[in-house]
């Protein structure tokens, strides 16, 4: 009977002793799991921040007291972070609504390190139609360089004294080389064949300058369906005749390129 009690308490004893031990340690347990939950969602955050540029193809605001009905102004681009051109001088293009009175429209380019490189200017004749802005060349910016990053805004400005009601859609281009076949491929085609060639390696931004240079409805809708933008296809581009032509005024930054 002795031996059986004596038995009984040394096992509570040791449970008593491994129960002390996990009580006394676990807000040190506690604490290091904490720690490690905490870095790894830094190292997440990081990595987002990093990877998400910020691209806004669609200005807020249906009911702003500039837009003349509930279109609003749009980018034509698709919702990627960054689109892809093969230009040193690409073509961007924007749908701009119908205005009650005419606005200015402000384009910039930033390069990667947010140092200005073209800013330009747009005066709308208050009528809807889809605008091609192209970043130049100039003495002090040869272009677009191949393999970086650059940031765009388009701005509809309501009011002058107050650009925090602008509307503005946001995106960024990237500058890529060509392979040699490639080139090939485009130098023996058509308008059209080299805007399907060119969607079809994702070089968004050539595709669709390639077909404005021959406008065809049924390729053009294809085009803008593929990004779900179908409903402006029947949009006017604004070279069209009917159209007033838009003012420019363009000023490149004194930004040197290395």
């Amino acid at each position: 009977m002795l031996s059986r009690q004596l038995t009984f308490l040394t096992k509570l004893t040791s449970l008593t002793l491994v129960g002390s031990f996990i009580f006394f340690n676990s807000p040190h347990l506690l604490k290091a799991e904490i720690i490690n939950s905490s870095i790894k969602t830094k190292r997440q955050e990081k990595n987002s921040s990093r990877n998400g540029l910020p691209v806004n193809r669609i200005a807020g605001g249906s009911r702003s007291s500039c837009l003349a009905n509930n279109h609003r102004l749009v980018a034509l681009v698709p919702e990627e972070n960054v689109n892809l051109t093969a230009s040193n001088s690409p073509k961007l293009f924007f749908y701009i609504p119908a205005t009650k009175n005419p606005y200015q429209i402000e384009f910039v380019l930033r390069n990667q390190n947010d140092e200005l490189v073209y800013e330009t200017s747009i005066d709308t004749n208050q009528q809807s139609g889809i605008v091609s802005i192209s970043v130049p060349n100039s003495v002090n910016f040869k272009g677009l360089e191949v393999n970086q990053n650059y940031h765009w805004y388009l701005s509809m400005i309501c009011d002058p004294m107050r650009r925090s009601h602008d509307l503005v859609v946001e995106g960024w281009i990237r500058r890529i080389e060509l392979e040699t076949a490639f080139k090939k491929q485009l130098q023996n085609s058509n308008q059209i064949k080299q805007a399907e060639l060119y969607h079809q390696k994702g070089i968004w931004h050539d595709a669709l300058a390639a077909l404005a240079e021959e406008p065809d409805a049924s390729q053009w809708s294809e085009l803008l369906d593929s990004i779900g933008l179908e409903d402006l296809a029947q949009q006017p581009l604004i070279q069209n005749a009917h159209y007033a032509p838009w003012l420019h005024r363009d000023r490149i930054s004194t930004y040197t390129q290395q």
